[in-house]
C-alpha cells in the first residue's frame, strides 16, 4: 500500500477545486514592497550580475488556460512581467493569450521534451542509451524550434527543458542536450534551467517533493525576498494557483498514453526501437 501514496495524493490533488490567485498577488506585491523589479527572465541577463531583481518563469505544462491568463491579468495589473515557456502541445490552446503577452512585453519561450518524447516513442532503456541519439534528439529541437518561430513567436529567444516521468526514469534531464554550440546554432540566447543554475541566483519554486511541503527546498518567497543577497529566480505552475480538473484529466490520460507506447517499444526488438518516425 506504501507504493499507492503517490498516487492517492496525486488523485486527490487532481480532484480538489482551489483557487490561490489572491495570494500569488500578494507574494507579487510583497516583492515590489521589498523595491525588487519583477521582469522576465530575457531582460534579466542584460542586467548586471550583482543586480537585485525576481525574475519570473512559468512553465505551461498544462492546457490550464485559466490559471495562465489570470498569472497575465496579475502581473499587468502590478506592472510586473514574467516568462512563459510552452510545451507543443499547450501552445494552440493558449494562442490569444501568447499574442497579448507579446504584446504587453513579457516574454514567450519553448518548454523543450525532445528528449523524452524520443525515450518514449523508441522505448529507451537507459540515459547511456538516449545519449547515443543527441543528433537526432538536436535535430528534432531544431525543428520544432523553427515551427514555434514560425508559429508562435518570431521574436523567440530562450527555451527551457520540461521533466517528466521518463526523465526521472532514465535519470537524466533534458536540457543536457542543449549546450552554448545548439543554441547559437538556432539563433537563442539562453536555457533556463542552465540559466538558474549558473546565474548563482536564488532559486524559488513551487514543485514541491514531498507532502506537506508548499516550496521547493522549503524556501518560502518572503524569506528570498528578505535575504537573498542577488538575484531571484522564481518558478510558478498554474496547476498550483488555480484548480482545472479538465486539464489536468486530460494530461493524465496524455501520460497513461505515453506509458503503453513506452512499454510496447521498450519491449519490441532492438531492429524495430529505432524506427525513424
Amino acid at each position: 500500500m506504501r507504493g499507492l501514496g503517490p498516487v492517492i495524493r496525486r488523485l486527490k490533488r487532481d480532484l480538489t477545486s482551489f483557487d490561490r490567485t489572491t495570494l500569488y498577488r500578494e507574494i507579487l506585491a510583497s516583492a515590489r514592497d521589498h523595491g525588487l523589479p519583477l521582469i522576465p527572465l530575457a531582460e534579466s541577463i542584460t542586467l548586471p550580475a550583482d543586480a537585485k531583481f525576481v525574475a519570473l518563469r512559468h512553465d505551461v505544462d498544462l492546457n490550464n488556460v485559466g490559471g495562465n491568463v489570470a498569472f497575465h491579468a496579475i502581473e499587468k495589473s502590478l506592472g510586473a512581467r514574467s516568462t512563459f515557456y510552452f510545451r507543443l502541445h499547450t501552445f494552440h490552446r493558449h494562442r490569444r493569450l501568447i499574442a497579448q503577452l507579446r504584446d504587453d512585453g513579457f516574454e514567450v519561450g519553448y518548454h523543450f521534451e525532445e528528449p523524452a518524447t524520443f525515450a518514449i516513442r523508441h522505448g529507451v532503456k537507459s540515459a547511456a542509451d538516449l545519449l547515443r541519439h543527441d543528433a537526432a534528439i538536436r535535430a528534432e529541437i531544431r525543428s520544432n524550434v523553427d515551427w514555434v518561430r514560425r508559429n508562435y513567436n518570431s521574436d523567440l529567444v530562450s527555451l527551457c527543458a520540461h521533466g517528466d516521468w521518463i526523465n526521472r526514469k532514465l535519470a537524466i534531464a533534458s536540457h543536457r542536450f542543449v549546450d552554448d554550440g545548439l543554441l547559437a546554432e538556432i539563433g537563442l540566447k539562453f536555457e533556463a534551467c542552465h540559466l538558474s543554475a549558473t546565474s548563482h541566483a536564488t532559486y524559488v519554486s513551487d514543485v514541491i517533493a514531498r507532502p506537506g511541503q508548499t516550496w521547493s527546498l522549503d524556501l518560502s518567497p518572503a524569506q528570498a525576498f528578505a535575504d537573498a543577497p542577488g538575484p531571484i529566480h522564481m518558478l510558478t505552475h498554474e496547476a498550483s494557483w488555480l484548480s482545472d480538473r479538465l486539464a489536468r484529466a486530460a494530461e493524465n490520460m496524455r501520460r497513461i498514453s505515453q506509458g503503453l507506447t513506452y512499454e510496447v517499444t521498450r519491449r519490441a526488438p532492438a531492429r524495430l526501437a529505432y524506427t525513424a518516425k
